[in-house]
């Protein structure tokens, strides 16, 4: 990513010789066991917890790190509200209109409907709320 570059042109330029900057998943990285002063991650993943970011993090920690090692970043915030949008919640029960469909290629796809809603409701939202459809 233009993450690792950016990790290999400061290293350069402030004379940081004994940096390796690893491009890949962390707990694939090829490094021997417990050997590592450091791990730094992007962590862009929904919550910190969609596509196992974390998850992915803590087996790195475990597998590579050296006693009194450090993971960066360190801590996050995580602050949610719950709120009520119209638009949004049509929005995305229109998309399973799809399987509304009595007759789409000679097969009648109704049947999973209600699921494919079930499926929606269950799904996280990661939108710009406006701060008057917060209810609490």
């Amino acid at each position: 990513s233009s993450m690792a570059e950016n990790a290999i042109k400061l290293a350069a330029h402030n004379n940081i010789g004994a940096v390796k900057v690893l491009n890949c998943i962390a707990e694939q990285a090829d490094v021997p066991p417990n050997s590592v002063d450091a791990i730094v991650s992007e962590l862009f993943a929904t919550f910190l917890f969609g596509e196992r970011g974390v998850e992915s993090i803590c087996r790195a920690r475990k597998l590579f790190l050296k006693p009194g090692g450090r993971v960066y970043p360190g801590v996050c915030d995580l602050l949610l509200a719950p709120f009520s949008d119209d638009s949004i919640h049509k929005e995305r029960m229109e998309k399973d209109s799809f399987w509304s469909q009595p007759s789409w290629y000679f097969t009648d796809l109704s049947c999973l409907y209600e699921d494919a809603q079930d499926q929606t409701l269950r799904q996280v939202a990661v939108e710009f709320v406006d701060p008057a459809t917060l209810v609490s």
